[in-house]
């Protein structure tokens, strides 16, 4: 069992004292990292979402944008976090940062407005800004009279990504202008390159707070024994649903077991009479997995609820709430 903590803005933060069903939003607003805002506290609007480094679907890493208010911080046990501050380069003594590209764009096209967002846009930007596979192609006539009704950009830049991020100023023109206008992350960029490498191997997490336990572990075999030896801790995948409970409705359960990296349950295989989807798989990394090998969910997944939800939510968690709003 691991000594629970979490890895912000490439800095070491102990989870204890916090209880385990702190989000990530109010851990990082209490050690300053204010950016991330809340707004819904459902997942709905996107003013909360950080940067996770999870295992890729075509480079080892992928920089995947998640809602902070939905995701208990004792679930990020050894994991990696960035957050719109963590964006910037450190300027030298005295000096002010130099703005990420994202940042640069955003400020230089207005599409900051009031601010109140910003932050979260700026994540869900930066998370389509590193998607490996995003491709530019060479601007035409055509894509410059289209660009207002455009969902992709010259640059590869897909504005599904930032469908879970609302902005109260009307400011969606020049926050898609600023988003595509973005180029290709330069080769001396350290978060292009952190793609490169492994991302942070789930640990055994067992974190006891106030008569509240958090578990994370890691084989079927082993969540299986937790569940049998407490039948009432409740199994929870990308939370998407759970943590809307949490914070609206103020559940409060004594025993949660997280299931959403288990190996097991993670495995995806095309056969050539059937598809076989892991219950933990994220719904980003179907629609990305499959590659639009079966259209008709193709064409669903850019429908159901917002990429943010999708990059946690999975098909498994959707059937065992049985919620008929879920996601």
């Amino acid at each position: 069992m691991s000594r629970a903590h979490v890895t912000i803005n490439g800095k070491s933060f102990p989870i204890a004292p916090a209880v385990p069903r702190l989000t990530v939003l109010d851990f990082l607003r209490e050690r300053g990292l204010t950016g991330a805002k809340e707004g819904c506290a459902e997942g709905e609007c996107g003013a909360c979402s950080v940067l996770v480094a999870r295992p890729g679907v075509r480079k080892p890493t992928d920089w995947v944008a998640v809602n902070a208010c939905l995701v208990p911080v004792a679930a990020l046990d050894g994991q990696e976090i960035v957050t719109a501050e963590g964006l910037a380069t450190p300027g030298e003594a005295g000096t002010p940062p130099t703005l990420h590209p994202v940042q640069e764009e955003m400020a230089v096209r207005g599409g900051s407005q009031c601010g109140y967002c910003t932050p979260g846009f700026i994540c869900s930007m930066a998370s389509e800004y590193y998607r490996p596979d995003r491709c530019a192609h060479e601007a035409t006539d055509a894509d410059a009279a289209d660009q207002a009704g455009a969902e992709h950009g010259a640059n590869g830049f897909d504005l599904h990504a930032l469908s879970g991020n609302l902005c109260r100023c009307t400011g969606y023109r020049p926050i898609r202008d600023a988003a595509f206008a973005l180029g290709e992350p330069t080769g001396d960029d350290p978060f292009a390159q952190r793609r490169d490498q492994e991302p942070p191997a789930p640990v055994a997490t067992a974190y006891t707070r106030d008569g509240s336990t958090f578990r994370r572990p890691l084989t079927l075999a082993d969540a299986l024994r937790v569940l049998r030896e407490h039948p009432d801790a409740v199994p929870v995948s990308g939370g998407t649903d759970f943590g809307v409970e949490v914070n609206i409705r103020s559940r409060r359960e004594s025993h949660v077991v997280a299931i959403d990296r288990i190996p097991e349950l993670r495995e995806l295989r095309v056969e050539s009479d059937h598809i076989e989807i892991g219950a933990a798989v994220t719904l980003t990394e179907i629609e990305r997995r499959l590659d639009g090998d079966v259209p008709l969910l193709a064409e669903l997944f850019p429908q159901f609820a917002s990429r943010l939800i999708r990059n946690s939510a999975t098909l498994g968690g959707n059937l065992g709430t049985g919620s008929p709003i879920g996601d």
